[in-house]
């Protein structure tokens, strides 16, 4: 009777004592895999690059105007058409044309979509705004500025017929401020070149 207490008491012992390991293990594991997984309500910050178009909108001095996917300010010239372009031959080293590939243009935010198109000039698919041919300007060294607004076409001391000039959302040209002087003059009084020593076109 004695030995079957004991040896009862001792198994009761040794399933407590085994049930306590499993128990300790238990919480271990979960202690660990609590400690691993993030948790459920946690955040998490993400950066999305902003999405720009073939033609965009930026807020300058003048207001705000059309720029290409670069952020160079784009021009547009009151002489010629789409299909008889004033600005041919070195005109175009100095005001670069918007040409696109096989892609159709995208509008970028505030860009009018129906106002964006594309003209077949010298067999080159250039860009097109509110039926406006588009150009940047050479005399820009870096997004942002707008040294062509207003400058004549073509270059002095021809005569002028026509003048380039920024573009607005609306597709109408931005006109210069009445205070600010257009045309650049040399120590002679004559409209020469800009600041970049450039000829206008």
């Amino acid at each position: 009777m004695t030995d079957t207490t004991v040896t009862a008491k001792g198994a009761r012992r040794r399933l407590v004592a085994g049930g306590g390991l499993a128990l300790t293990a238990a919480l271990l594991l979960a202690a660990c895999s609590s400690s691993s997984t993030p948790k459920a309500n946690a955040t998490t910050t993400t950066t999305t690059p902003p999405v720009t178009g073939t033609l965009n909108v930026s807020t300058s001095s003048l207001g705000r105007i059309l720029v290409d996917r670069q952020g160079f300010t784009v021009y547009m010239l009151t002489a010629g058409t789409p299909s008889a372009p004033a600005c041919t031959g070195k005109c175009l080293t100095i005001w670069p044309p918007l040409i696109m590939g096989n892609a159709s243009p995208t509008p970028g935010t505030g860009v009018d979509g129906a106002k964006l198109g594309v003209a077949v000039v010298n067999g080159q698919h250039q860009l097109t705004y509110n039926g406006h041919l588009l150009y940047t300007y050479s005399g820009d060294p870096e997004p942002g500025p707008h040294q062509g607004e207003g400058l004549p076409f073509p270059a002095p001391p021809a005569a002028r017929t026509g003048t380039w000039y920024v573009l607005a959302p609306s597709g109408l040209p931005v006109l210069p401020s009445k205070t600010s002087s257009s045309s650049p003059t040399s120590t002679t009084g004559k409209s020469t070149t800009n600041t970049s020593g450039s000829s206008y076109g």
